[in-house]
């Protein structure tokens, strides 16, 4: 399901008054920074969600770690979904 898709069916939900929910999402910072904008994008989500994937690993994957501050995940600002992957990390994974 695109975004698109996703954000369809979160306007037909609020239109008829049912609140949205984004859950829990163990994800890495990639995942759950697009569940963050997702969320952040749509106005019906009323609820808290558990996005603390990134907090569960041992490495980390981006350039700028996501903000967690006060119980709270900080929306990044930069472009897409305002994050940056660390290169040296991405070659540590990657198999050949």
């Amino acid at each position: 399901m695109t975004a698109t898709e996703t954000r369809s069916i979160a306007d037909v939900a609020a239109a008829a008054g049912i609140p949205a929910h984004m859950g829990t999402s163990i994800d890495g910072p990639v995942g759950i920074a697009a569940s963050l904008h997702l969320a952040c994008a749509l106005p019906a989500v009323t609820w808290g969600s558990e996005l603390f994937g990134p907090l569960l690993m041992r490495a980390e994957h981006l350039a700028t770690p996501l903000r967690y501050e006060g119980g709270e995940l900080h929306l990044p600002d930069g472009p897409g979904f305002g994050v940056e992957l660390d290169p040296d990390a991405v070659r540590a994974f990657s198999r050949r």
